[in-house]
């Protein structure tokens, strides 16, 4: 808000001035310093949070593409809120998005995730992230979380899904860029629960323990 065609030209100029300052910020000589450098201008929670988001469901659209920044009045810029998630969870067969297995961000160019190739340099940014990954586990990241939300949303979608594939008869077919194919919705919601469970647990084996985070 508001609508691109709905912003004044002063507001425009607001926005491209503070990007510039933004990214001076984060790859100037002074980006750590905490006055001057990239947190003065960035919520970090929000980065931190969208990262692993996009991270623990390999998101191939995040980082990249789908990206939506907000900014309230006087406060810092949020990578918030999330958008565009069907390429997630196993459901692209490019970029290594079909295996649960991996970094994301390891398939991305310097210039598809520039900010945060340049935060991975900050120590404390490391240990932010470490520490929000062991939080997140414990939370909203939680295994058994994670699986009664989508039996939740499985369930609320099952009759608008057999509506859909009776007018359009493509389960059992592929769709670009599916990687599997299902011949069931219960298929294709087991594949889906199968796809992270196996990444969170390969995710917890790479990162460092809490403790060590401290």
């Amino acid at each position: 808000e508001p609508d691109p065609e709905d912003v004044t030209p002063q507001q425009r100029e607001y926005i491209e001035r503070h990007w510039w300052e933004l990214e001076r910020a984060v790859f100037g000589k002074s980006w750590l310093d905490t006055k001057r450098g990239y947190r003065s201008y960035i919520d970090m929670k929000s980065f931190i949070d969208q990262h692993w988001l996009i991270e623990m469901s390999k998101n191939i659209d995040g980082f990249r593409y789908s990206v939506v920044f907000s900014k309230d009045r006087g406060g810092k810029v949020k990578l918030e809120p999330p958008w565009d998630w069907n390429l997630s969870f196993g459901n692209a067969n490019y970029l290594d998005g079909d295996s649960p297995r991996g970094w994301y961000t390891e398939q991305l160019r310097d210039t598809e995730i520039s900010w945060h190739r340049q935060f991975s340099e900050d120590p404390e940014y490391m240990k932010e992230l470490t520490e929000r990954w062991w939080q997140l586990r414990k939370g909203p990241f939680a295994t058994d979380t994670l699986m009664k939300r989508i039996d939740e949303m499985a369930a609320l979608l099952n009759e608008a899904q057999a509506r859909n594939f009776k007018r359009w008869r493509i389960m059992g077919d592929h769709v670009h860029p599916n990687a599997f194919v299902g011949d069931t919705y219960a298929e294709e919601i087991n594949y889906m629960k199968r796809w992270t469970r196996e990444r969170l647990k390969w995710i917890d084996s790479q990162m460092p323990a809490a403790s060590a985070a401290r």
